[in-house]
């Protein structure tokens, strides 16, 4: 845990959200322009899988003797993601702007018309589509972005759903 914790700090972008006295952490950024969640789906892609969370937006990790032999790798790959996800000035000003319009948009808009957007959106994401998205980032961005907190509950009922579906099952 102490390697980790020391490794982390080290890595630009990227931090160790409080003060943690044992082996549970969240990673979160440390700096704008780096999306953790995006940082989550490049090391899911490498074979990590850290639990995402909101508020702040982190990933949850819990660290034991069994992953002693791995902390290296882990922070190896932490660099690499944190640095890949490290957005442009204009890149990180688009998607900000785009995230605050839709957010806007959804807080004016009818709740019924509203709840359709957000359906949409997140057949747009993957998330009704029959299938789990292969990367979560712009999902975790849309949950966060959501006045209609119903919305939210509608989207996870449905992402449980389908994890917990046997595949050969019927809706």
């Amino acid at each position: 845990v102490a390697r980790l914790r020391a490794g982390v700090a080290a890595i630009d972008g990227l931090e160790i959200l409080g003060e943690p006295t044992m082996s549970v952490m969240a990673l979160g950024a440390s700096r704008l322009g780096v999306d953790i969640f995006e940082v989550g789906d490049v090391l899911a892609e490498r074979g990590w899988h850290l639990d995402r969370q909101q508020d702040p937006a982190s990933l949850h990790l819990t660290v034991n003797h069994g992953h002693v032999g791995s902390v290296e790798e882990l922070l190896a790959d932490l660099r690499e993601a944190a640095a890949l996800c490290c957005k442009p000035a204009k890149e990180r000003i688009l998607q900000h702007s785009k995230m605050l319009l839709v957010n806007a948009a959804l807080r004016v808009l009818p709740s019924p018309v509203a709840s359709r957007v957000t359906k949409a959106a997140s057949r747009y994401l993957g998330i009704g589509s029959g299938e789990l998205p292969k990367k979560s980032a712009a999902m975790y961005g849309l949950m966060a972005a959501l006045p209609n907190r119903g919305d939210l509950g509608e989207m996870v009922i449905d992402v449980l759903d389908k994890l917990t579906r046997p595949e050969d099952s019927t809706p």
